[in-house]
């Protein structure tokens, strides 16, 4: 037998451990005689109450806040001792407040508890501990500790024995602890970060380091290793991230643009040059319009052979109205060793852009013929002015009755006529001051026909039928006849042919269920019907949009219906289509009928009566000197005494140089160097109830600041029209000059 100095280590320490064992075995038996026959009773019961007053001082900190679930975790921290079969803790009333119960242990006393103690039953002790604190008293706590019987508590006996063996083996297991920490340890953890690194390929798995001894050294070397290839690992998530970032930036951006990337591979030649693939080339041309093709493959063929950037526009789809246009930008990439070279770009859908820019021209150019129009009719107004000014002079002169007097009555007519023509033209060129009044619809439909007889052509004949019962309303009556004349352009355009136009009235009584949520109640109607094309169904909800046209390119700016119905609704009406393909169509205007109670006090607070005129001193401003002679004459006779000026800025120089105080300005709103309104304005500084009456052939400036009390004169105006506006003037402003 191999001697016992001569063994390993290992061996040696296994030999003791044995030997202690045999003798712990023995001394644990007389142990657990004394134990049970002694100590085993007193020790549950000193045990039972140290876990009282732990868990006692712990659970009145819970009552006081009411806190039953911390109670309960206290209660179940019990659990690592098996020999608790239960445990609760009751309020001062008795009231149960927190329980923990072992599976399988006792059933719960149903008795509160009343007094501290400890009672000692057959297999357990029932131990109840009163929970003061602070001089108050907080509840009750009571344990039921568990007693084995013999057997069951040889188990226990086992685990002192096992204390015992361990004792003896003490020294033994420090040497083997030792080695294993100094060696063994070490090594196999650094085998484990091995296996788990190559199992999880988890670059943030790190080796502890125990010593400084070689091993320590394999370990360092390791973890930097690892912090190496996580630095790297990580420098490429993040380029990974930043290129998918990137790459979902640019799928917006093409999105919000209405971009689409494409991409044409491209091959050499026998001549040596890259030209598109065939096949790729034929599928990316099919979508394009084959009078546009020719042009598209000119701009590619020239930016391959050039390397510069394709730019072309082209149409797709088989006709004009589902056509879009495509705006396409690529460059050609060479590639690599890896990559072909190839054609990349974008195609973006300019249809919208297209259509607008045509729709910004033809308002400009709409904008450019009311700006003319506007001009023409101003000046045309300055000499209307002058010729219905005269005329009434020599009306006056000449007695009625006479052939001349018949004659000139004749000359003023038409001169009342011409001004009719100007007021219509400034309101298509959009310069005609809104001004709702009271019109009879009757009158203007009669008043229009003849107009649309000229406008519409010869093979589009008009008929007027007219509701002898039909209301007047209130609107502008120049934006009526506007609404008029484009309804029935319109109805030209449908009937290309010819055909008939019948416009007419009635008297309708509109309710909820055909108004929707417009206003009710009665209603005066104009129809404008013709026979032409009709409206498509598909088209109709569409026709009241801006800039909705049918009409081609150049023909129609989509803003005459779209303007009709603004107009309509400002006067609180509204409008009804009715339209069968091939049959005609139909549009209703419906505006809100006056009683003719309302009709009568409208008259009535309509132009004030003629006067005698006054003796006030009146300041004449105005740049056309046919019509401020007009203008001076006419205030003369009325009695005024008048100084004239050629311009804001004479006018100005008089006012300030004359002795006299002017009672009333009357000037011109548009002239050169100054305008009427900032005269009125310099003067008004030094006396700010000075009255003013505005003249101007440009009637929408009316609107621009000015005041309600200041008359406005629209050109061209009669010579009793002046002079009642002096007077209203000089009478509205002479209160304020009192004060």
């Amino acid at each position: 037998m191999r001697p016992f100095a001569d063994r390993p280590i290992r061996q040696k320490v296994i030999y003791l451990i044995l030997l202690a064992s045999f003798v712990g075995l023995l001394f644990a038996g007389m142990l657990v005689s004394i134990y049970e026959t002694l100590t085993f009773r007193r020790r549950a019961i000193d045990d039972v109450t140290t876990l009282a007053s732990v868990v006692g001082s712990n659970a009145i900190s819970a009552i006081e806040f009411g806190d039953s679930g911390t109670a309960r975790e206290d209660l179940t921290s019990l659990a690592d001792r098996p020999e608790i079969g239960s445990a609760a803790i009751y309020l001062p009333t008795g009231r149960e407040f927190a329980r923990y119960t072992r599976p399988g242990g006792p059933a719960a006393i149903p008795e509160p508890p009343r007094e501290a103690g400890t009672r000692l039953l057959a297999d357990r002790l029932v131990s109840v501990t009163r929970l003061d604190a602070n001089g108050r008293h907080h509840g009750w706590l009571r344990i039921q500790y568990m007693l084995p019987g013999f057997t069951s508590r040889l188990p226990q006996y086992a685990m002192v024995a096992a204390a015992v063996l361990l004792a003896l083996g003490a020294a033994a297991a420090l040497l083997l602890g030792t080695l294993g920490r100094s060696i063994s340890d070490p090594l196999h953890q650094l085998a484990d970060t091995a296996q788990a690194l190559a199992a999880t390929n988890d670059l943030r798995i790190r080796a502890p380091r125990h010593a400084d001894d070689e091993i320590g050294t394999v370990t360092s070397a390791f973890n930097r290793m690892l912090d190496t290839l996580e630095e790297r690992e990580t420098a490429l998530a993040q380029r990974a991230r930043a290129l998918r970032e990137s790459e979902a930036r640019l799928r917006l951006a093409l999105h919000a643009a209405t971009m689409q990337t494409w991409m044409l591979p491209l091959a050499p030649t026998l001549a040596g040059r890259l030209a598109p693939d065939a096949a790729a080339m034929s599928e990316f041309l099919s979508g394009v319009q084959p009078d546009d093709r020719e042009e598209v493959e000119t701009a590619i063929g020239r930016a391959i052979e050039s390397g510069e950037a394709v730019e072309a526009e082209f149409r797709t789809g088989a006709d004009g109205a589902s056509a879009r246009r495509i705006a396409l930008r690529g460059q050609v990439s060479l590639g690599d060793d890896d990559r072909p070279p190839q054609l990349i770009g974008v195609a973006q859908d300019v249809t919208s852009r297209r259509q607008l820019e045509q729709q910004l021209l033809q308002a400009q150019k709409m904008e450019a013929i009311g700006n003319l129009a506007g001009g023409i009719a101003h000046d045309f107004n300055n000499l209307l002015t002058g010729m219905i000014g005269h005329l009434k002079f020599v009306q006056r002169a000449v007695e009625p009755g006479t052939q001349v007097r018949a004659d000139v009555d004749e000359i003023e007519r038409a001169a009342r006529r011409a001004a009719a023509l100007t007021s219509q033209l400034l309101s298509y060129a959009r310069r005609q001051m809104v001004t709702p009044t009271v019109v009879d619809v009757n009158a203007a439909v009669t008043a229009i026909a003849p107009m649309l007889h000229r406008t519409l052509g010869e093979t589009i004949s008009v008929g007027v039928e007219l509701a002898a019962d039909a209301a007047p309303v209130r609107v502008d009556g120049g934006q009526l006849e506007q609404v008029l004349v484009n309804l029935a352009v319109n109805a030209r355009d449908a009937m290309p042919h010819g055909g008939h136009l019948t416009i007419s009235t009635a008297s309708r009584i509109v309710d909820e269920r055909v108004a929707g949520a417009g206003r009710r109640g009665p209603f005066t109607e104009i129809a404008v019907s013709d026979d032409g094309e009709g409206i498509p169904a598909d088209v109709l909800p569409h026709i009241f949009e801006p800039f909705f046209t049918t009409k081609p390119v150049g023909q129609g700016t989509g803003l005459g219906l779209a303007m009709c119905e603004g107009i309509v609704k400002q006067a609180e009406g509204h409008i009804v289509v009715e339209s069968v393909p091939g049959r005609g169509t139909t549009i209703r205007i419906r505006l809100p009928a006056l009683s003719l109670a309302a009709e009568a006090s409208d008259l009535a607070g309509g132009p004030i009566a003629d006067s005698a005129g006054g003796t006030e001193s009146v300041l004449l401003a105005e740049d056309n000197p046919a019509i401020r002679e007009l203008a001076a004459r006419t205030l003369r006779e009325a009695g005024y005494r008048v100084t004239e000026a050629e311009n804001g800025a004479t006018a100005r120089e008089l006012a300030e140089t004359v002795g006299e105080e002017f009672d009333l300005l009357v000037t011109d709103v548009v002239m050169p160097g100054q305008t009427g309104r900032e005269l009125a304005a310099i003067l008004r500084k030094a006396r700010p109830s000075l009255p003013v009456v505005f003249m101007s052939g440009y009637s929408d400036v009316a609107g621009d600041g000015h005041d309600p009390a200041d008359p406005f004169l629209a050109k061209p105006f009669a010579p009793d029209d002046l002079r009642r506006a002096a007077r209203q003037a000089l009478d509205a402003r002479r209160p304020a000059a009192r004060q």
